[in-house]
């Protein structure tokens, strides 16, 4: 019985991280609403000051140059290198 459960689990977890391969729009999106603290729609430094890689490149990533970043602004941080 209790392989039978692990074996849900695990199903499960490969299915999750399958959905995430197919929508990275989606993946982002739900990264972003998991940053934004104070649901306002943005990011602040403050948000993301221990994310390697956008925390030390705020302003860098901050193209429009709000004090904040858009989720376009992280998605297209997070877009992988051509």
């Amino acid at each position: 019985m209790k392989i039978k459960i692990i074996l849900a689990m695990v199903l499960g977890f490969a299915v999750s991280g399958y959905s995430f391969a197919a929508d990275p729009a989606a993946s982002i999106d739900e990264q972003f609403t998991a940053l934004d603290a104070d649901q306002s729609g943005s990011l602040s430094p403050e948000e993301v000051r221990n994310l390697q890689g956008i925390g030390d490149k705020f302003s860098e990533l901050d193209t429009d140059g709000s004090g904040t970043l858009q989720p376009s602004e992280l998605a297209a941080a997070m877009a992988p290198a051509p």
